[in-house]
C-alpha cells in the first residue's frame, strides 16, 4: 500500500490539492474541503475525481422529480 502522503489528487472544481487518509475506492463520493463540490472517484490508477453522478446531472438540468403520472 502507498503511504499517505502519495494518496492526493486535484479537485476537478476549484483545482486544490486533495489528499486522501486511505486509498480510496471507485465510486466514492466526498466534499472537497475548499470548494464544498461533490466529487466522486472515476479512477483509481491515477486517482482521478469528477463532479458526482447527482451533481452533474442536476446540473445538466437531468434531474427531474418522480413523476407520478399525472
Amino acid at each position: 500500500m502507498k503511504a499517505n502522503s502519495s494518496i492526493r489528487t486535484r479537485c476537478f472544481v476549484c483545482d486544490e490539492p486533495i489528499k486522501f487518509e486511505k486509498y480510496p475506492k471507485l465510486g466514492e463520493v466526498f466534499t472537497c474541503q475548499y470548494c464544498g463540490e461533490n466529487l466522486e472517484v472515476v479512477q483509481l490508477d491515477p486517482i482521478v475525481v469528477d463532479l458526482s453522478w447527482e451533481r452533474e446531472m442536476a446540473f445538466e438540468g437531468y434531474y427531474a422529480e418522480e413523476d407520478h403520472g399525472y
